[in-house]
């Protein structure tokens, strides 16, 4: 369950801790359930709202992986939209002196996070992602084909499917985890 340490995060921390070094690096997980880039939705406010206090506070924090979009898809926003709050949420880490890394939007099957308008907005802003998330960020992490069924790239691996087609499981999380270099 996402709520007993086997979050993405929780993943990335442990990695981080076994990989050692000279400095002590902590996972910070800001994430909410639920939460959209471009609105304030049933998660809560959009990271954007939330920025002065979960990263511009968050004392000694250095780098920012963003990993949200697909609860927007859900909500019918568009590529163009989801790309320009990216560029936005970008900016504002630049300008404060952090290293953003984007992660593209894992695949889904599930209600309106599948459908065929869903798939074709994931994949753009994927797409986008891609190719132009370098220029608005340190670096791009690939969560979707971290998770991605090799042979039906629009749905989750079996193994990393929780069983809805959405959310992750323990495997999922730890495969997110280990696309994200350290």
């Amino acid at each position: 369950a996402p709520d007993a340490d086997a979050r993405w995060t929780d993943a990335l921390a442990s990695r981080l801790a076994a990989a050692g070094g000279e400095t002590t690096m902590t996972v910070l997980n800001a994430g909410i359930s639920r939460n959209e880039l471009l609105a304030d939705g049933v998660g809560g406010p959009p990271p954007q709202a939330r920025f002065a206090g979960d990263v511009t506070g968050a004392l000694g924090a250095t780098d920012v992986v963003l990993n949200v979009g697909t609860n927007d898809i859900a909500a019918g926003r568009d590529a163009a939209a989801i790309e320009a709050g990216l560029v936005r949420f970008a900016d504002a880490a630049r300008a404060a002196g952090k290293r953003l890394f984007l992660t593209t939007i894992t695949p889904s099957t599930a209600g309106t996070h599948g459908t065929p308008q869903a798939v074709a907005t994931r994949n753009a802003v994927n797409t986008w992602i891609r190719s132009q998330g370098p220029a608005h960020a340190a670096g791009v992490v690939d969560f979707a084909a971290a998770v991605a069924d090799p042979a039906q790239p629009d749905r989750l691996a079996a193994a990393a499917d929780a069983g809805d087609g959405l959310h992750l499981s323990a495997a999922g999380y730890r495969a997110l985890a280990a696309a994200v270099p350290v």
